[in-house]
């Protein structure tokens, strides 16, 4: 990358943390015989600063840089969302200006970085996503009470509980119908408004036979993907 400047020292540094699993600061060269971390340089930059080029540091007092740099620029890394990630350094020993070329691909080359970040951070919440349905499912089919999960009133999701609580032969005749579809007509306005607020309530639920199963509802709410989704599990009373 060093190369494509025609300066002897590039890196690319991280400013919060990174917390998507990515080892930064990276460095392309050298500069003499160090291999500085402009970190603290970079920081001290105004938030706005999109792009900096300090010709010769000599004569720009705007950042403390390594004792042997004479030539500094800097293009800002921007999350999607608009964070300050980090940014791309060139250094180099001699004074030198930044051309309108270079200084575009300097621009594009942070782009690519913010990208690359954003791709392994979308990946870490994939994992974390998948991990979290695992261990929903691990835990599910532990407990001894019908759990569903649902998307305004839509069954996302369930365990064994559920099937065997309606005498279904299996999870899968659960996903993707309402579950209200499998309250008896009479109670439908009242579980539909208990369904909006959560809480413990009482109602009754209609088998696959036609019979009613009279059942404990607990219901809460949390974030899923940008959407609030409702965990419902009822437990058979016996009457």
């Amino acid at each position: 990358m060093s190369g494509a400047f025609e300066v002897p020292f590039v890196q690319v540094v991280r400013f919060d943390g990174g917390g998507d699993g990515i080892a930064l600061p990276v460095s392309y060269g050298h500069l003499g015989t160090a291999t500085p971390d402009l970190r603290l340089a970079c920081t001290s930059l105004p938030a706005d600063a999109a792009l900096v080029v300090v010709e010769d540091a000599t004569r720009d007092a705007r950042l403390v840089l390594p004792a042997d740099a004479r030539f500094f620029a800097y293009a800002r890394v921007d999350a999607p969302d608009g964070r300050v990630l980090g940014g791309v350094c060139l250094l180099d020993e001699v004074p030198r200006p930044l051309d309108a070329t270079q200084a575009e691909h300097l621009t594009e080359c942070a782009s690519l970085v913010a990208d690359l970040l954003h791709v392994h951070a979308q990946a870490d919440q994939s994992t974390a996503r998948a991990e979290a349905e695992t261990r929903f499912q691990a835990l599910s089919d532990t407990v001894f009470e019908a759990l569903f999960i649902l998307d305004g009133g839509i069954i996302l999701d369930a365990n064994d509980y559920a099937a065997q609580l309606l005498g279904l032969d299996n999870v899968e005749a659960l996903i993707g119908r309402d579950m209200l579809a499998y309250v008896p007509e009479r109670l439908i306005a009242d579980v539909r408004d208990r369904l909006s607020i959560g809480g413990r309530y009482e109602a009754a639920m209609v088998r696959a036979d036609g019979s009613e199963a009279q059942v404990e509802v607990s219901a809460a709410t949390f974030p899923h993907d940008g959407r609030a989704l409702r965990v419902t599990a009822v437990r058979e009373r016996r009457v």
